[in-house]
């Protein structure tokens, strides 16, 4: 067995994978998630940056230089002040975790990174109340490069490609030519057309009506936007792009951002079809231009803002069906950079639009989980009793910020041959309560469960 033919099995890809696992940087701080204001009182900003720097010292570690994915984890512990939103707590986070704020405390020039413009994949899950009863800040950090390296190999191990003998590549190779034709011949729809409107619009009533008839009693006491709130979840997280459809956005050798293969290629091309179809699917927001960083430049951000605020009425009003929202969401915004140096912060991007779903979209930002009450236990009760255990529940509940979103993705793709000069943004929108993981977290229970199942 050739090196080659030994790092493509999977003993080789095990071994490649422990040997990324080593880069990853990741820190756990009991200190309460908040704004820049609200971090500053009581010196939480400097307790948080010396913690970080502190395990960073500990472990040889210095600040990341290059491109990375970045995940942070906000668990409020269940007390009754009001809380930042998720936009401030990322942005006052992502600075904090890039210059010291008290250098006479280290010698280190960096935290955890020299910009936020290194960022390419930002991952963002914010919860209120936890089990634990104690606050957390989460941080977990790797290049991007081994990001990608680790979502191809998740890939491979759902597709279980890991064997091909020359046999079985030769008639990959001949198929090839035939399925981009294929993908050539239904090119993607930019926009959900009238038709699909339609369908969806059917087929969303159909499950509600079922909703409806398998629980009447429940339905009675929940109160019918607790039933379609579940409803809602699960239409749109049956609507939206897949766990391999993000897995094929992110792999190297699957897809035409990263120049793994050449310009022109038929494999390139393939991909090039495939990321701008699942980028199109129905509750995607094209939101245009990317928004310019520079102060002079004003004009187009705020631009920028109004056109996310049109297209997410626009996207209101075309899903009329769905609204109003009884389910939280989550969203990914994807980045097509611009041409030129004129780049924008991921986490700055992401305030806009965030703010602007607060406002026209309006999603819950708590809601009573399946796991908390169960429908038999109501059938069970009498309405008056069902309907104060719902109230106790709901009152129970830490604070949140007005139509706050749960998880916010961002990530950054390279810019292609016939992508937009002046870059493009796309916001994706799924349910919020079936799916509790980042797509990293995601990735890295995937690898981990394989790991552990062979027998090396």
């Amino acid at each position: 067995m050739t090196i080659e033919n030994f790092l493509d099995s999977r003993r080789g890809q095990a071994m490649l994978w422990q040997r990324r696992k080593r880069n990853h940087q990741m820190f756990s701080v009991h200190i309460e998630p908040g704004a820049k204001n609200q971090m500053r009182q009581g010196g939480k900003d400097l307790m948080f940056q010396r913690e970080v720097m502190q395990r960073q010292a500990e472990m040889q570690r210095r600040a990341f230089t290059s491109d990375l994915a970045l995940e942070l984890w906000f668990l409020r512990s269940d007390d009754r002040r009001s809380p930042a939103t998720l936009a401030n707590t990322t942005k006052n986070l992502v600075d904090l975790l890039k210059t010291p704020l008290d250098r006479s405390a280290s010698n280190r020039k960096n935290v955890l990174m020299q910009d936020d413009r290194q960022i390419k994949l930002l991952c963002v899950h914010y919860t209120m109340g936890t089990s634990l009863g104690v606050p957390i800040i989460h941080a977990g950090a790797r290049p991007m490069r081994e990001m990608r390296q680790d979502a191809e190999l998740a890939l491979r191990i759902l597709d279980d490609d890991f064997t091909y003998d020359e046999w079985e590549r030769r008639e990959l190779d001949r198929d090839l030519e035939k399925k981009m034709q294929e993908l050539q011949a239904k090119p993607p729809a930019e926009t959900c057309d009238e038709d699909t409107n339609e369908s969806l619009l059917k087929f969303y009533r159909e499950e509600r009506a079922k909703a409806k008839s398998r629980g009447e009693a429940a339905m009675a006491k929940l109160g019918e936007s607790w039933v379609l709130g579940r409803q809602q979840d699960s239409f749109l997280q049956l609507a939206g792009p897949t766990f391999k459809d993000w897995l094929k956005l992110l792999a190297p050798s699957r897809g035409v951002n990263y120049g793994s293969m050449p310009t022109g290629d038929i494999l390139s091309e393939i991909e090039r079809i495939n990321r701008n179809m699942i980028l199109s699917h129905p509750f995607s927001v094209d939101l245009r231009h990317q928004p310019s960083s520079r102060p002079e430049h004003l004009m187009r951000s705020k631009q920028f803002e109004q056109n996310a605020r049109e297209a997410l009425k626009d996207f209101r009003k075309r899903f009329h069906f769905l609204f109003p929202l009884m389910t939280q969401i989550d969203i990914v915004i994807i980045i097509i950079p611009s041409e030129g140096p004129d780049r924008i912060d991921l986490d700055n991007l992401a305030m806009p639009i965030l703010k602007g779903i607060s406002e026209v979209l309006k999603p819950p930002s708590t809601n009573i989980d399946a796991g908390e009450v169960s429908e038999k236990d109501l059938d069970s009760m009498p309405g008056s009793d069902a309907k104060t255990l719902l109230e106790e529940l709901l009152r129970n509940k830490p604070l949140a910020p007005k139509h706050s979103v749960r998880m916010c993705q961002v990530v950054e793709f390279s810019r292609g041959p016939e992508d937009p000069r002046e870059g493009s943004v796309r916001l994706m929108i799924s349910g919020g309560e079936s799916n509790p993981h980042t797509i990293i977290s995601r990735i890295d229970g995937l690898l981990d469960a394989w790991y552990d199942s062979l027998d090396l």
